[in-house]
């Protein structure tokens, strides 16, 4: 099974992601103390205060992705507790639809298909396994799992950005726009490691199929 790890490059890149998180966050908050920032003329306090609650709001997040159990990440990303990885329909839905293999040709080869999501994912778990260590399954499996931390670490800074709101005695509009921002950032990356773990699923698959 394919258990997030974030380490080495993942881990950079989450956090290169909280940290453009974090600049556009200050910038809606501060957006009317910009031009005396850039000018000089006055040295208001408050967009200092919100570059520090807006790292804070950050550090936040991540220490939750850090901590949270992938069980609960699958909640996030698939709206689903049990059984949410795309292998859940392997058999029933994405190797119908795969054109580079022929059915019957993977059925020989894997025994009959399951037809619960369990077992479906207790089959392709198997067949992971024996291809995880092909480049272009590495390769694969590293982009789902970039979009799946990413969609998982953005939801989780609604809650700590929602107090900086707060905090900051923000304007209505910015209320309003600044849980937009990552809701919409959130679904993006939903969608992406979604699309991402069905054509990984379906790679293994193909694999098997032709060269197992």
């Amino acid at each position: 099974m394919i258990h997030p790890s974030l380490q080495g490059k993942s881990l950079q890149n989450i956090i290169l992601m909280l940290l453009f998180d974090a600049v556009v966050l200050w910038a809606m908050f501060s957006w009317r103390y910009l031009d005396t920032l850039v000018t000089g003329e006055e040295h208001p306090v408050e967009p200092y205060v919100n570059a520090v609650l807006t790292i804070i709001a950050a550090l936040v997040a991540l220490g939750l992705t850090l901590r949270i159990r992938p069980a609960w990440k699958d909640v996030i990303v698939f709206w689903r507790r049990h059984n949410g990885f795309s292998s859940r329909r392997a058999f029933s839905v994405l190797a119908l639809n795969d054109y580079r293999f022929k059915l019957d040709t993977l059925r020989q080869k894997t025994g009959p298909f399951p037809e619960d999501p369990a077992g479906q994912q207790a089959l392709w778990d198997g067949l992971y396994d024996k291809y995880a260590d092909v480049p272009v399954i590495r390769r694969m499996r590293g982009q789902y799992l970039l979009c799946y931390e990413i969609a998982a670490v953005s939801l989780l800074l609604v809650a700590p950005m929602l107090v900086l709101v707060l905090v900051s005695w923000s304007s209505p509009a910015i209320i309003l726009a600044s849980p937009g921002f990552l809701i919409g950032q959130y679904i993006m990356f939903v969608v992406a490691a979604r699309l991402l773990g069905d054509d990984l699923v379906k790679a293994v698959l193909a694999l098997e199929a032709l060269g197992g």
